[in-house]
């Protein structure tokens, strides 16, 4: 099923001649873009299309290729909005000019809040669009609580919510056990590994940061020179990474290398459709996110199979984030209900404060004073961050994957072997002479032996091996109790 045959013309008709306000929520491939450009355009001549991904406006642009169409970044409107702060002539000028306005990825109107301080101003104009008299259509495949608070406000109707759920009857799901982050990373490297070394497919890793993918590729590299390519965004500063950025060797639907590291930074905008390209994993916790992730694969068809492979954090992972955002909420009440009394209470620390709720607060210094200010997108992801963590909480989060992947294969949690199994025992303990020995000939496996073949025992030559390889640090202490000397391995 697509969009241009679940709403029909008479549905069009009937959109435009009563100024609706209508929601496109479907995965990848269900035909959404499609709908805008080859079914919509047809009763619309002009149409106000924005996104805040550079390569999704592009992609728009060329399939538009109408005079009458405006394709525009956020990036765009906020640059023209922090010159002239004022929505309402904004709305004045869109809605006299054109038919339609699309956002595109409007769950990025939240998302980006996390690292884009003027995504509100965007999100702040949708909300007056909402409001006016021109037809509003808002795409997404993961907005579904951001729909949720359009209806409870009135700004859309329940009934004007297309929705398509995307099949995931070819995903194939491998849960990753998640132990300490060091000893998850070098099992997850082992995957990989694997994989690299066992299949001509090629594979595809999502990194939950720029540090984490520049460091798992610097190690592959070693191992793989010039079968490997990395992606990251071309705005990224730093020169080392810029050096080996290979996004723009992303074309026709594939990459030429076994291998693609990247970040997030093409989860928006770019289509693989190599049907080559078998084997997906990912170290990001977000379920959003990593839905956003794989639909960057495009499916050729229903035998196109695919092998996800995701790190299954466990419960306290998810609680202890969710503690956080808790403490982050409680504040924010504090500032709505009196937000004199809380630079009072907390002026003695404020510029910490502020560093903490940089992504939620605006604080202008006007008239002599501090006014703060919570910005509207960033409060209702907090919102809806703590929903989601609540109920991973409750359940698990391989549980609440396999719910938001409809269809999959789930198959059971894959577990450490070996030595990374048998190095989690010795975490976050005292280790006695007895337990300095089971370590030391433990890592006799991995190769800590001096030139004449011997087990190396010492403290130095251990830790600094544990640090190289496993980045844990093995401290030498005293056990405060029985006066001996003790080492403790620590994350």
């Amino acid at each position: 099923m697509y969009f241009s045959q679940l709403i029909t013309d008479d549905m069009i008709r009937n959109i435009i001649s009563n100024k609706q306000k209508i929601v496109l929520s479907g995965g990848t491939g269900t035909g959404k873009s499609k709908f805008i450009t080859d079914k919509l355009s047809r009763f619309l001549d002009k149409i106000y299309y924005c996104s805040s991904r550079k390569a999704l406006t592009e992609d728009m642009q060329q399939r538009f290729n109408d005079a009458d169409t405006s394709v525009i970044t956020t990036q765009k409107i906020e640059f023209i909005l922090k010159h002239n702060n004022d929505i309402s002539d904004m709305v004045i000028d869109i809605t006299s000019k054109y038919d339609a306005v699309v956002f595109d990825e409007v769950h990025l109107l939240l998302d980006d809040s996390n690292f884009n301080e003027y995504a509100e101003i965007t999100y702040n104009l949708m909300l007056a669009l909402l409001k006016s008299d021109i037809v509003v259509v808002l795409i997404s495949a993961t907005a579904d609580m951001l729909f949720e608070h359009l209806v409870n406000n009135n700004y859309i109707q329940q009934q004007n919510i297309y929705c398509i759920h995307k099949d995931y009857s070819v995903y194939t799901c491998i849960p990753i056990k998640y132990s300490h982050k060091q000893i998850t990373e070098r099992y997850l490297f082992k995957q990989i590994i694997e994989l690299m070394d066992s299949t001509d497919d090629k594979i595809l890793y999502f990194a939950k940061n720029i540090n984490d993918a520049y460091k798992v590729y610097q190690a592959l590299n070693k191992l793989y020179n010039g079968d490997i390519q990395f992606a990251c965004s071309k705005y990224n500063s730093e020169k080392h990474i810029q050096r080996i950025n290979s996004i723009d060797d992303i074309k026709d639907g594939t990459y030429q290398a076994k291998l693609l590291i990247c970040t997030t930074v093409i989860d928006v905008g770019i289509d693989l459709t190599d049907s080559n390209i078998k084997h997906i994993i990912t170290d990001i916790a977000d379920i959003s996110t990593i839905i956003q992730c794989l639909g960057r694969k495009r499916l050729s068809d229903m035998d196109d199979k695919i092998y996800f492979y995701f790190v299954n954090y466990n419960q306290y992972y998810f609680k202890r984030k969710l503690e956080q955002l808790k403490k982050i909420k409680n504040e924010l009440n504090m500032i709505r209900i009196d937000a004199e009394l809380f630079l009072q209470q907390h002026k003695y620390n404020i510029g910490n404060i502020f560093i903490a709720l940089d992504k939620y607060i605006r604080a202008p210094f006007i008239n002599g004073k501090t006014n703060i200010i919570i910005k509207n997108n960033a409060e209702l992801k907090l919102n809806n961050d703590i929903l989601v963590l609540e109920h991973i909480s409750n359940k698990s989060f391989k549980k609440v994957m396999q719910e938001n992947l409809k269809g999959c294969t789930m198959l059971k949690e894959k577990q450490p072997t070996g030595k990374i199994k048998d190095l989690e025992t010795f975490l976050n303990r005292p280790l006695y002479k007895k337990e300095k020995k089971e370590l030391a000939e433990l890592l006799n496996i991995t190769g800590v032996k001096d030139n004449d073949r011997r087990i190396q025992r010492g403290y130095k030559t251990i830790a600094a091996y544990l640090k190289e390889n496993y980045g844990l640090d093995l401290i030498s202490t005293t056990d405060t109790k029985t006066r001996k000397a003790i080492w403790i391995l620590k994350e």
